[in-house]
């Protein structure tokens, strides 16, 4: 007879991620009914019994109606008496509002993960947008330095104003701040439900070498480089390619306006004849993407393949028809490309 050591929830973006969490931990996958009404209302009923239980909800955060019903799961569950309440969130929408820019913008990441820890004893991200690195992290600490940091150098309310090097002066800025805490798995002291605003944590998790070693089993790396789609992601693009075994580079991407942007070719490669790799930890529209693409072609690329961690495709991945010829994410959020299983990673750490 197997012991309940935890019943696994699911919202309804996460199902299949969920069940395979719960086949991993060899744990039940607890009864809940979720449903809509006409009027888009969010209905949630949990049947499991949960009280004094230890409980994980399971839901990717892609729309709002996502993070609406993991609050109502979340309060439910509080409600019903669970004991301890892990919340994991494959993906998170809203991640890269984490910083202001123009007088009076919200920073909506603090404001929904402040709305989820408000239910949750833990919470759990895979690479969150605004966290480069692995481990736990009092992410209370960046948006408190986000705000510091847009008040001393932040002159103007205009977007389209702020110059490359104020941008660049954010990244310097970051890279100086350590949010990084002990790996501190399930520590009963650092119990953050209804917490202060100085104590948000985050325990972040690494599915890019998992999406990296995909392609080392899938690409000859003998011909092979991987290309950051920008200078912020040349992190990621090193990381994977000593994954893999090749070189690296990065597309030189300059923003002339909050949604226009310059794109040059690699910086230090040249990519005749190569097949390359863009690797990046999430793809959104995938027009920047596409355009890299594009002039990767240009350039004499022999073959593109485009891979990620969170794959959102919110205007689909028909853009990338002809344009490149291989294109694969992971399952935190599921899509007709969801080929790198995330699930192992997750169960290894609930």
């Amino acid at each position: 007879m197997n012991y309940i050591k935890m019943i696994i929830f699911s919202g309804s973006a996460s199902l299949v991620i969920a069940k395979k969490v719960a086949k991993h931990k060899n744990q039940p996958l607890g009864e809940i009914e979720v449903k809509k009404f006409p009027d888009s209302e969010i209905y949630v009923r949990i049947i499991s019994c949960v009280k004094d239980k230890n409980c994980v909800v399971i839901q990717s955060c892609k729309t709002n109606e996502d993070i609406i019903e993991l609050l109502i799961i979340l309060d439910a569950l509080n409600d019903l008496g669970a004991k301890h309440i892990t919340t994991v969130i494959p993906y998170i929408a809203y991640a890269r509002q984490d910083k202001r820019f123009k007088s009076g913008e919200a920073m909506s990441a603090k404001t929904i993960l402040k709305l989820i820890n408000n239910s949750s004893d833990r919470i759990i991200n895979v690479n969150c947008h605004f966290l480069n690195e692995q481990g736990t992290f009092n992410v209370a600490e960046h948006f408190n330095a986000t705000s510091e940091f847009y008040k001393k150098n932040m002159k103007s309310d205009d977007f389209s104003k702020i110059s490359d090097g104020n941008f660049d002066k954010i990244s310097r800025f970051f890279e100086k701040k350590s949010y990084y805490f002990d790996d501190i798995g399930f520590n009963e002291k650092l119990k953050v439900k209804g917490s202060k605003d100085t104590e948000l944590f985050i325990e972040n998790l690494d599915a890019f070498t998992a999406v990296a070693k995909y392609f080392e089993n899938e690409l000859d790396n003998k011909n092979l480089v991987v290309i950051a789609p920008d200078k912020g992601a040349l992190n990621n693009a090193k990381r994977a390619a000593g994954v893999i075994g090749c070189e690296f580079d990065y597309l030189d991407k300059t923003r002339i306006s909050g949604n226009k942007v310059i794109i040059k070719p690699p910086k230090n490669l040249d990519i005749r004849n190569k097949d390359v790799l863009i690797l990046d930890d999430m793809i959104s529209t995938g027009g920047t993407i596409a355009e890299s693409a594009k002039i990767l072609k240009s350039c004499g690329a022999k073959t593109i393949t485009v891979g990620c961690v969170h794959g959102v495709f919110s205007e689909g991945i028909k853009m990338f028809e002809g344009v490149v010829d291989g294109l694969v994410c992971s399952n935190t959020l599921e899509t007709g490309v969801s080929k790198v299983d995330v699930s192992g990673i997750i169960a290894d750490r609930i």
